[in-house]
């Protein structure tokens, strides 16, 4: 057929456009819409906490933090069975930095999501890695 191969494309364009290729959602993208999101809810759940329950920000943060890491894990789970819109592994790999990484191993484990992408789980580990060199060093300088 003439002219159903895209330009430089290896790939029918229906076939690029069923995908989602060539979409346009305004000025922000819905991935960087989500992560926005994500931090935004658990930024505001530790304000709440903080406000409501005088609970340590940094408890609260954790706790929210690893709660939203759980929940988008899991999402991206579904999403990836229904071969819908997934989660960039950047923006797990950011929930993962600003401490949900306990959530993202327990959701990693409890959802088999993850935990077979070799290059994923280098990263993952490092993060790991940073956060424990992280607080051993507050241990060291501050703690002790």
């Amino acid at each position: 057929m003439a002219g159903s191969w895209g330009a430089g494309n290896q790939q029918p364009v229906a076939a690029a456009r069923s995908r989602g290729a060539g979409r346009t959602y305004g000025h922000t993208s819905p991935k960087v819409a989500a992560t926005v999101i994500t931090l935004g809810l658990a930024a505001a759940l530790t304000v709440v906490g903080a406000v409501v329950l005088h609970w340590s920000w940094l408890v609260l943060w954790l706790l929210a933090a690893n709660g939203v890491t759980v929940a988008v894990y899991g999402w991206d789970k579904v999403q990836s069975r229904r071969e819908g819109f997934r989660v960039p592994e950047l923006t797990l790999h950011g929930l993962e930095l600003v401490g949900g990484s306990p959530g993202a191993l327990l959701a990693q484990r409890a959802f088999r999501h993850k935990t077979r992408k070799r290059r994923f789980q280098i990263v993952f580990w490092l993060i790991v890695a940073l956060q424990v060199l992280a607080l051993g060093l507050l241990w060291w300088f501050e703690l002790r």
